[in-house]
Parts: structure tokens; sequence; C-alpha cells
């Protein structure tokens, strides 16, 4: 059964009925354009391209869907930042000399409270917290193992030999310092996780004596290397620092992201915007995934996480170095012109645009899209490493063994970077959806509030926004226009929205 979206229901061609209050003129204007606008916002929806996953991952998602009713575009921004961080610093998508990129994420996850945000992001990365729990398991047995050699070099008068590090994948401080010590510790890399990026946004504004936050993850994101001074002694040299990043934001919070310069200096047009146009609360049910298929995708990801690397950590005159041996995964010929291709329409687009955060967007986007194509790939190679299943869902053996040769044949297909590109433009799209809304506070209250706004005269009564609201709640009764809310909003109590001019008159702030 193929994955069915949540739509709005049919809009009729024409409005049938007059509204019998008010000015009756001007409300039957208003309102006969209500449907015909909203059933063309409807053919426009932005979808989530879910067959761009393989298909084991994609009957995942569908699974998943049907048991929670959540957009698809969370889960699929959560799949891809596991799967992100999986691969981490072992392996980078590469173009040409100097264009080489790991799969760095900076995802944010748009829904209004309570709509599921969280229970989304934490379906996709459930198998890294696993990981983390075995690297936990693997610490204490190395301590273990520590404190005994530790014992047997008193007995002989020897060095005592170097405490182990604990290794971390997942974070949730957003300080500087814990992120440098951690990625230290694990060169592979780590994704900060949030459940509101509220906080992780809110730091980019502040200074702090050793520079700015802001500056700090543009570095991260584009995969410059990071020198941390902890005291004169001891320093930790990063020459690949690897985080990715997940985390939700309400719609009335992306205003933040272009404060404090951070719509010029290339921060916003970094973050990829999960958005759906419908984020309706689903009603729960008392449907459950399988377990078989939940392991399933937990044996994918651990399976990209424990393919062949090498990462070392060194001490040398009191620096630390964070050592990372990439195996650089090239396009195929194929890919590369599809890629190339892509990159013209993306530079033409740039060069005819006359916004700057839009070229902004554009730009990051190139790059985005080689690292979406080295993720669709590696989770293309785990899907063929992976057994046969019988129809009752039973494993037909394990995961095949990678030898680390057979990574080095490893190429970006021509499939790949054509999928890639298609979770490209998903995110072009919700990107320019949020510059919209940053232009116009109007854009961020809602499709059907917007839509209630954007219909209204210049200069209006009253009654005629209650009509109004009406006429779209008999369409949609999920829109719940109640006159409550409507005289809430020309009471300015969303925001600067109106003026009064009158006894019941009203103008509207935003044309």
């Amino acid at each position: 059964m193929a994955y069915e979206p949540v739509r709005f229901q049919n809009i009729p061609e024409q409005v049938s009925e007059y509204i019998n209050k008010g000015d009756q003129e001007e409300s039957k204007r208003v309102v006969a354009n209500i449907a015909v606008k909203l059933k063309k916002e409807t053919k426009e929806k932005t979808r989530f391209p879910i067959d761009a996953f393989p298909s084991r991952i994609q009957n995942i998602i569908q699974v998943f869907y049907e048991c929670y009713k959540l957009p698809p575009d969370y889960h699929c921004a959560a799949i891809l930042a596991a799967a992100s961080v999986a691969i981490g610093n072992a392996f980078s998508a590469y173009f040409k000399k100097k264009q080489s990129y790991p799969p760095i994420l900076y995802l944010s996850v748009v829904g209004y409270p309570s709509s599921g945000k969280s229970p989304g992001i934490d379906f996709g990365l459930f198998p890294l917290e696993e990981i983390e729990k075995e690297l936990r398991e693997e610490h204490r047995d190395r301590i273990e193992r520590w404190k005994e050699e530790c014992y047997k070099a008193s007995l002989d008068k020897k060095e005592l030999p170097e405490k182990p590090v604990s290794q971390d994948l997942i974070i949730d401080d957003a300080t500087r310092e814990s992120i440098n010590r951690i990625m230290s510790n694990n060169p592979k890399g780590v994704i900060l996780v949030q459940d509101e990026l509220k906080a992780w946004i809110k730091s980019m504004d502040m200074y702090r004596s050793k520079g700015s936050d802001l500056e700090y993850w543009l570095k991260i994101w584009s995969g410059k290397s990071v020198k941390v001074n902890r005291t004169s002694d001891d320093v930790i040299w990063l020459p690949y620092p690897f985080a990715s990043v997940i985390g939700g934001i309400q719609p009335g919070v992306l205003k933040d992201m272009a404060t404090g310069g951070k719509a010029d200096n290339g921060f916003l047009a970094r973050i990829l915007f999960a958005y759906p146009d419908e984020m309706i609360k689903p009603f729960q049910t008392d449907e459950e995934p399988h377990e078989k298929v939940l392991d399933l995708y937990r044996k994918m990801i651990k399976f990209l996480y424990r393919l062949p690397n090498n990462f070392e950590t060194e001490k040398r005159r009191g620096v630390t170095f964070a050592k990372v041996i990439k195996t650089h995964v090239p396009l195929s010929e194929e890919g590369k012109k599809i890629y190339i291709k892509f990159i013209h329409d993306y530079t033409q687009q740039y060069n005819e645009s006359e916004s700057e955060e839009v070229k902004g967007i554009l730009g990051k986007l190139e790059q985005y899209c080689l690292r979406f194509a080295l993720i669709i790939e590696m989770l293309e190679f785990a899907c063929s490493k992976a057994p046969e299943f019988t129809d009752d869902l039973n494993p037909m053996g394990e995961f095949k063994e990678v030898e680390f040769l057979e990574l080095e044949d490893l190429e970006i297909s021509k499939s790949s970077v054509e999928k890639a590109i298609r979770i490209t433009s998903y995110f072009k799209r919700t990107a320019l959806k949020v510059i919209d809304q940053l232009d116009s506070p109007v854009a961020q209250l809602g499709t059907y509030i917007e839509t209630w706004y954007n219909e209204m005269p210049e200069q209006f009564h009253t009654n005629v926004a209650l009509d109004v609201g009406k006429k779209i709640n008999k369409q949609f009764p999920e829109a719940k226009l109640s006159e409550s809310t409507i005289k809430r909003l020309l009471n300015n109590q969303k925001g600067r929205l109106f003026e009064r001019v009158g006894r019941g008159l009203h103008r509207k702030v935003y044309i």
C-alpha cells in the first residue's frame, strides 16, 4: 500500500451561497475568491519526496506514518539526520579538488506546539541512542581494564596508563567547550539534538570572550578546522569537526533565525526546514510499528556506523590531534553530468534573483545536494547488504560483512544524484516559504488565518471579518476560526495586524 499524504477535503468550484449579514456586496466579493485560492494552494502543497529513499527505507517511513499519522516530513528529516551522523567523518562526497563535503546537516523540524515534532525526531534517531548506549558499555569495560592495568603498573612501579575517554554521539549541550571536548574524543562526529532549537538559535546572538557561537557554527557546517585552547599547555586541534543538528521549532519562532545578521552571513541559508504544509495534530491510534520493522531500521543505521574506518587521537607536546582518515566517494561519470547540470540550473536562478537571502539559499543547497547524494548512496549500500526477509518479516541471515577495500570502490551513482536533487528541491521550497514568512508577520499565522487576512479589503467592518471566517469554517472545519479568535486578531492580541479607524472599522497594517 503506497503512502497517501493527508489532504484537505475537496474545495467547491464556486461559493454557492451568499452571507446574509453585514455588507452584502463586499462579503460576496471577498468569499468568492477564497475557494479558488485555497484550491490553488492545495495543488501546490510541498511534499517530501519519500521515494527518493531506498525502497526499504520508504517502507519504514510508511509504517511510521500509518502508526502515528505524523507528517512524513518529520520522519524523513530524522532519518537523514541519523544517517548523516552514522556515516560521519568516515566518508565525504567528492566532486573535485577542494570540493569534498562531509554529510553535515542542520535540520529544523517546523510545527506548532504538541504537533508531533519531537516524536517524529525520536523515531528516526532511536538507533543512535542504542549506539550511544553500546559506546557507554564499551567505555565501562575499558575503565575496568584500565583500573587493572593501573594496579599492575603500580606494583611494578611503572608509569600508569592513560585513562580512557568516553565517546558520546548524541549531545544536548550546545556550548562550544562541551562540543569540542566531545568531538575530540569522537572524531567520527556527533549530533546536537534539541526538542526546541530556540535556545540554540538565540545563543548565536551572544558574544562571548572567545568569539560568537554564530561564527563557530558557520565553521562547523563548512567542516573547517577548529583549534581549542583549553590552557597554554592543553590544546585540541580538530582538522575535520563534525556536528549535525536537528530539533524542533515553532513557526512563530522562525523570525529569530534572521536576527543579529544571521540572514546576512549565511547562517539562515544553512538551515534545512522540514516544514509540512499540513500540521494538524493527529488522533492517536493503538497501532504500533512491528518490532521487526524497527529492527531492520536499527540494523541499517548501526551498519553504517560500524563500517570500517580509521580514527585516531594522539597527543604531541601538549597538543591533542584528532586524526581522521576519510574515504572520499566520487561521483560516477553519469552522476557528475547530472550534478553539473543541476549546478548550472541553480547558478542561473542565482544570477536572476535580486534577493540576497535567495542567493544564499541557492549557494548552500548546491553543497547540500552532494551531501544528500552521499547519504542516499550509503543507505542504498546498507540496503544492498541487508538480508532478505520471509513473508512474516523474519530475516534470512545477517548483514553482509564489508571489507575496507570494497569501500574504496564506492561511487555516487546517477540515481543517487537525481534523488538528491529532488530532496534539495523540497528544502529549497521550504526555505523560500520561511523567507516569505520572515518578510511578513501575516505569513506566520497559519494557512487559514493568512488566507483570511489576505482576502480582506484594505479597510473593512468587523462583521465582514466574521462572515469570512464563518465561510472558511464551513468549508474547512479544521480551520476553527471562531468569533473570539477573529476578535483577538482584530484587537492585535497576536501582533499588530490592524489599525482601528472608527467604530467597528479596521484597516490592515500589511497590504
